[in-house]
């Protein structure tokens, strides 16, 4: 079966928790992640994770890079860059190589920049 890619605000994703959508649980994957709706719990990605603007996340996560362009507390470890778009929101400890912060974005917490 061929897998199917979707683009969510440019960003082409392999899984997508949808906006209607509650997970709770553990994520492991190797694609590009979106979570449109609501996440609790751990998510492990070799890829980019997006949180779109109706994103709304409790997690402890660990990627490649990462865009918070929605709402979430918990902790954040990416390899790469962490963008925060301008209704970006988090509450925790963040850990990055590169951090790019639009104006209006929010970081409450602790945050670790370089390598």
């Amino acid at each position: 079966m061929a897998q199917k890619t979707v683009s969510i605000n440019s960003v082409p994703a392999e899984t997508v928790v949808s906006g209607q959508t509650k997970f709770k649980g553990t994520i492991v994957t190797d694609k590009p992640l979106t979570i449109e709706g609501s996440f609790e719990g751990e998510i492990k990605s070799t890829d980019m994770v997006t949180v779109t603007e109706n994103g709304v996340i409790d997690a402890e996560i660990e990627c490649k890079s990462m865009k918070m362009l929605g709402h979430g507390r918990g902790s954040i470890v990416c390899q790469e860059t962490l963008e925060f778009g301008a209704s970006g929101d988090f509450d925790g400890d963040v850990t990055t190589t590169n951090i790019v912060m639009a104006a209006g974005a929010k970081l409450e917490g602790s945050c670790k920049i370089g390598k």
